[in-house]
């Protein structure tokens, strides 16, 4: 299977056909390749039959993605009360407002470290933009600024040209992407392989990805306890920032903020409940928007569709290699 699930998954539907069957010790998995066939199990409606969308994994339960969040959620009543907090922080119009305002910043930003790189330096630009993309979502769910975008600019530099942020807390953004990048290989070691496996014959890597997690988890929830205590230390009534952990932290409770509202459900979300959602946000949102740009990036470099890049000051033409104009050399994103 190697790393790359997606790859390994294709290889085996052009083998095999649009459905065909894996086995990991005794569990056994249905694969489905046929967009008609697949489209109404994953669909994210309310409404959909198939709320459980796959088999339950003790892996999975084990690092405890089966009864908190949303997307791996096999508790109904928990993923419901989940998702409609979510989708109502998400659909918050000062949220939202917010959270344009922060990207157009980070642009700019951006836009300032490859000047400043120039055509001389060589730039991983997979890795430059994986860090915009923690930057924005970072900013979006903590109102804060990780400046990952910094931590990498200041692999590429000199001393003295170093953008100068707290050490402490560019270690701990390092320390975040590192998490990010790991969650879904454990998940997905905790998922397929059963637990004889895992626990005898795999015993390092299930030990590695379980401690992986635990230590994701961790950095989650102190950032969490944080802010409680920030905003515990604040007189009531006080405007508070429109960020998602702030407004998933205060509603129902007395600094509740009245930007979004939740029906019928009265009691505020647990740590564990927000520490859920933001690890999704930081390992599902963050790849999401990313492979979209990625996708833009790729167009972007075709006779059909160059034009409409032809001004931009990052790409090259169409039909030359895939460089950030001016800023080195690109990587595939």
């Amino acid at each position: 299977m190697g790393k790359d699930l997606a790859h390994w998954a294709h290889e085996l539907q052009g083998k095999h056909g649009d459905m065909f069957e894996t086995y990991y010790g005794s569990q056994r998995t249905i694969w489905v390749g046929r967009a008609d066939l697949a489209a109404p199990i994953l669909a994210s409606s309310t409404k959909n039959n198939y709320f459980n969308r796959g088999v339950s994994s003790p892996g999975m339960r084990e690092i405890g993605l089966e009864t908190v969040g949303i997307a791996a959620n096999r508790d109904y009543e928990s993923w419901k009360f989940n998702r409609r907090f979510f989708s109502t922080v998400v659909m918050s119009p000062r949220f939202l407002k917010k959270s344009i305002t922060a990207t157009e910043k980070l642009f700019m930003e951006a836009a300032s470290y490859l000047t400043t790189l120039g055509g001389e330096t060589s730039v991983d630009m997979s890795k430059f933009w994986f860090r915009f993309f923690v930057d924005s979502m970072y900013i979006s769910a903590t109102g804060n600024h990780a400046h990952a975008m910094a931590g990498y600019f200041n692999t590429l530099v000199p001393d003295n040209k170093q953008a100068d942020h707290p050490k402490e807390l560019l270690d701990l953004t390092e320390e975040i992407i590192y998490s990010i990048k790991n969650e879904f290989f454990a998940a997905s070691f905790m998922f397929f392989f059963p637990p004889f496996i895992r626990h005898y014959i795999l015993r390092h890597y299930n030990t590695k990805y379980v401690n992986q997690v635990k230590r994701f988890n961790d950095i989650l929830l102190s950032i969490i306890r944080n802010r409680k205590a920030e905003i515990d230390t604040l007189p009531v009534g006080e405007s508070l920032n429109p960020d998602m952990l702030t407004l998933l932290l205060t509603t129902n409770t007395p600094r509740d903020l009245k930007i979004i509202t939740t029906g019928d459900i009265t009691r505020p979300m647990t740590d564990d409940e927000i520490r859920a959602d933001l690890k999704e946000i930081f390992s599902v949102g963050i790849d999401t928007v990313l492979y979209h740009y990625s996708l833009l990036s790729v167009l972007s470099l075709e006779d059909r569709v160059g034009s409409v890049w032809a001004g931009s000051a990052w790409l090259k033409k169409p039909n030359q290699p895939a460089q950030a104009r001016g800023h080195g050399q690109a990587g595939l994103l």
